[in-house]
């Protein structure tokens, strides 16, 4: 679902259905974000799902505008309160396998933080992009989608999407017009 409403909201900017997402601060919705807040931390305390789908998909939805680079920017920095909280009840109550979790901590770090500063030399269009297939290629694996089909729908958004997109565009744009330069960036 998140995947999908990620790939339409690009859909409808791309057409000019809706404003394109590059407003750094638009006008904040504090009671409906609330909201979006509490049901998502109940979802990441109870299945450890929401802090970075279910809620990045509702602040996308509230906050239409609001440019990819913040949005992914804004998603990360509220997960991390919200995993803390649920991490430590989950240690308190249930137990962690430190096996498993040291080497992921550590791997995930260093990822985490050359991912975080490579970001702001990657086009707009082609994190939301990555966000879109990343999210859809997850959704398949969690929906029993055997290995083989999970790989296989990968390999299809990773080689087929960017052309079924750029036949979109040619068709749908309200850009069709702009210089090359801000396509490309667009892109």
């Amino acid at each position: 679902m998140a995947s999908t409403a990620y790939f339409l909201r690009a859909f409808f900017e791309m057409s000019g259905r809706i404003r394109t997402g590059d407003d750094p601060d638009p006008p904040v919705k504090p009671v409906l974000t609330l909201l979006v807040g509490v049901i998502g931390g109940l979802m990441v305390g109870i299945t450890s799902v929401g802090s970075g789908t279910v809620i990045m998909m509702c602040i996308m939805l509230l906050y239409p505008t609001l440019a990819a680079l913040r949005l992914v920017g804004t998603d990360l920095v509220q997960a991390v309160p919200l995993v803390i909280a649920a991490a430590i009840g989950h240690v308190m109550v249930t137990g962690v396998d430190w096996g498993l979790l040291v080497p992921l901590l550590i791997g995930g770090a260093v990822g985490t933080f050359f991912g975080s500063k490579f970001a702001s030399r990657v086009p707009q269009g082609l994190i939301r992009r990555g966000i879109t297939i990343v999210l859809a290629v997850t959704a398949s694996a969690m929906l029993g989608a055997s290995p083989l089909l999970t790989g296989t729908i990968a390999l299809v958004l990773v080689t087929v999407g960017p052309l079924v997109w750029r036949i979109l565009v040619r068709r749908f744009s309200v850009h069709r017009d702009e210089p090359a330069e801000q396509a490309a960036a667009r892109a």
